[in-house]
């Protein structure tokens, strides 16, 4: 049997590109708003709801139990995930960064994305942003058609995909790398509703205050306009007298 060098090579070169990929695993990143220790079942056997795919993660990988955060919320945490920095030694004091805030991690700031990036991996990012990215402007005005600087795809990420900041934070679009997928048609508008009617739940004691606009903003996107002040009016009975909406 004539042995084939070429084949012998072509197959070494094959083994050494799987070799060199089962030595560098999928690595991501599940950052969740609101969600509890205690939710994961596999880290609570009381938890009210189940979490098999998680629970699947934390068998066949490892669990930490015992971590630390620089910030409770949103946009600090996340900056210090992709930094490894204390987000509050930048610009932002405290809270979070709306939709319009400018980028909060610096153009010349090495992120985990560029870390893996340099290692061979491709990187995306799906989900919210919130750490602030620079709109395309014309005549003063966000140009909603124009390219966003300055976020997910010049920090380190190939791919993104979501939105600006949180879902109760206008304007309401889907970004995909740097472009919105749609223009938004009805973001003012709706925005002005819901400054006016926070104005009138600031009575309310929390959570129904938050519950309240919570529901207003969920109502203005499923009709696809701002609230009536009738429809407001009713929304808000709801909280004034039965404590939770129904």
């Amino acid at each position: 049997m004539k042995f084939d060098k070429r084949a012998a090579l072509v197959s070494a070169a094959a083994l050494t590109s799987s070799l060199a990929c089962a030595a560098q695993p999928n690595v991501v990143f599940i950052l969740a708003d609101d969600m509890g220790y205690g939710d994961v079942s596999a880290l609570n056997e009381k938890s009210r709801i189940r979490t098999p795919a998680i629970d699947a993660l934390c068998r066949e990988g490892v669990t930490f139990t015992d971590a630390h955060s620089g910030s409770s919320v949103s946009t600090p945490s996340r900056y210090g995930i992709l930094t490894g920095r204390y987000a509050f030694r930048t610009t932002l004091k405290s809270g979070v960064t709306n939709s319009y805030s400018p980028p909060l991690i610096a153009p010349d700031r090495r992120t985990i994305a560029t870390f893996l990036s340099e290692q061979g991996y491709s990187t995306a990012c799906i989900g919210k942003w919130h750490l602030g990215w620079n709109w395309a402007m014309r005549d003063g005005e966000v140009d909603f058609s124009g390219p966003i600087d300055g976020g997910p795809v010049t920090r380190g990420f190939d791919y993104f995909f979501g939105i600006p900041a949180s879902l109760d934070m206008p304007p309401y679009v889907y970004i995909e790398n740097d472009r919105v997928t749609a223009l938004p048609d009805r973001t003012e508008e709706i925005l002005v509703c819901l400054h006016a009617y926070r104005e009138r739940v600031r009575a309310l004691p929390e959570p129904l205050r938050r519950q309240a606009l919570a529901a207003a903003l969920e109502a203005c996107l499923e009709r696809g306009r701002p609230l009536e002040p009738a429809e407001q009016e009713r929304l808000l009975e709801e909280y004034r007298t039965g404590g939770e909406r129904k």
